[in-house]
């Protein structure tokens, strides 16, 4: 089950607010509880039933292991603690995760090609992990109090967020699963207004469109002419944009709906006119986990801390950001390249020399579409074949690559103006104020993503397979 198909917001979802609004007009908070765990479990079982065992050990686990730091004192005893909780947490993701990358690589270097398992990869594996190393960590550091059993496993699998994010902190959701305050008529058509925005633009935009002319281009990478190779460029960057953004503002709309704010994830990161600016507006709860728990740890253990030390870890904490993504050498070249970006943006900042806006928000922009080919790309040889034909190497002829539509480019050029000049969806949730015209811009909106996803050319969420 996702959130974009027909069993969950046409069933599943409908169920669960009422269900919420009915526990809440009677005060049962326990029982509120007990609803959201069992939806969660019961969403996660539906997508990933063989991998359920693993995400309920990592619950307990990690709850004892919270529990054991608060009952030791500040101190050595409490950061081995941590420091097992970390370590255990880590080893998963790797086992799961990383096993076969690292055996396939020391094999290739040494001539030893161990036999492993074939592991399933946990749904949502990468997002509960950092959620849990973030949560003993503050409870080491006594931001928040070690949650009961119930309110730590509600927190971890909660259905919204479990697949694909956002990553949600604990002292941001747990002091609002006790509250006991159902969704206000308002905040219930806000999250429903979100939720439609989010499901057009991963049906409509990510799937229909942008999807198609990625997966048409690289499919025939070596054969691409320049304009074609930049339009699979283009493509995959609005691709991911919107289905990873609409991912976002669906699970973020069904909090609402639920009477829980979930953190903001994107904040119309196409517009940024640097790299910094830019890791500021993608995937901010991604950025605020790489700088709070990833940079600052590193940054104090190599004091004195100068720029040039202070740029190495930056490098270290965006490679290991891009490596987090999935186990191949694409992802580390991405989280690599970021990095480097990062450190000259900062060099650049310290000339205090501006360009102007227009030819800022190019380089940025350029830079994040050879970027994400890279991110894309099966290995380094269609990355590269990809990046050639932009460069002209195939030369400038068309090719007859992408299957030809004019419905398509218009939802193209839609999507480029919804990037570079709508407002973005907190934007339009902050201003938001029910309407005639919101209701049958919203029904619009979902009639259309409805025809487009009973066709049957939808796809999973990008970023559940991360």
């Amino acid at each position: 089950m996702e959130l974009h198909t027909f069993s969950f917001f046409l069933l599943f979802l409908p169920a669960g607010v009422i269900m919420n609004w009915a526990l809440c007009t009677c005060g049962r908070s326990i029982a509120r509880k007990w609803l959201f765990l069992i939806a969660s479990l019961v969403f996660y079982a539906v997508s990933s039933v063989e991998t359920l065992p693993l995400l309920l050990g990592s619950l307990v686990m990690n709850w004892f292991i919270a529990d054991r730091i608060q009952g030791s004192a500040l101190g050595p005893l409490r950061q081995r603690w941590l420091m097992l909780g970390i370590t255990l947490n880590v080893a998963l993701l790797v086992i799961f995760k990383y096993s076969h990358f690292i055996a396939d690589n020391i094999g290739g270097l040494l001539g030893w090609h161990p036999s492993l398992p074939a592991f399933v990869l946990p749904l949502g594996i990468s997002f509960f992990t950092i959620q849990q190393i973030m949560y003993l960590v503050d409870c080491s550091e006594e931001m928040i109090a070690p949650a009961p059993l119930l309110e730590h496993a509600t927190f971890i699998s909660f259905f919204p967020y479990i697949a694909a994010g956002p990553i949600t902190r604990g002292g941001i959701f747990l002091p609002q699963l006790n509250s006991i305050e159902h969704s206000s008529e308002k905040q219930l058509a806000t999250g429903l207004m979100i939720f439609i925005i989010g499901l057009f633009k991963k049906v409509v935009l990510a799937d229909q469109s942008f999807g198609r002319f990625a997966d048409e281009g690289f499919s025939a990478a070596a054969q691409l002419g320049l304009a074609e190779g930049w339009l699979t460029g283009v493509s995959y960057t609005f691709q991911l944009y919107f289905d990873f953004s609409g991912y976002s503002d669906m699970a973020i709309g069904v909090g609402l709906m639920l009477g829980l704010n979930l953190p903001e994830n994107f904040n119309s990161p196409f517009k940024a006119l640097s790299i910094i600016d830019f890791w500021k507006r993608w995937h901010i709860t991604l950025s605020n986990f790489i700088t709070t728990y990833l940079y600052t740890p590193m940054a104090r253990s190599v004091r004195p801390l100068t720029f040039g030390k202070a740029m190495l870890v930056t490098i270290v904490a965006m490679t290991i950001a891009g490596i987090w993504h999935g186990a191949a050498w694409t992802f580390l070249i991405f989280g690599l390249l970021h990095g480097l970006a990062i450190v000259i943006n900062h060099y650049w900042r310290k000339t205090k020399m501006k360009l102007p806006g227009q030819l800022a928000w190019s380089l940025t922009f350029f830079f994040l579409i050879v970027a994400f080919v890279v991110f894309r790309a099966d290995g380094w040889t269609q990355a590269y074949a990809v990046l050639s034909s932009m460069l002209g190497v195939n030369g400038i002829e068309y090719h007859g690559v992408f299957e030809q539509g004019g419905v398509r480019y218009l939802i193209f050029l839609v999507g480029a103006a919804v990037a570079f000049v709508a407002p973005n969806s907190n934007e339009l949730a902050r201003n938001f104020n029910p309407s005639w015209r919101w209701c049958v811009f919203s029904c619009a909106s979902l009639l259309l993503s409805m025809l487009m996803a009973s066709t049957g050319g939808t796809s999973g969420a990008i970023y559940r397979g991360f």
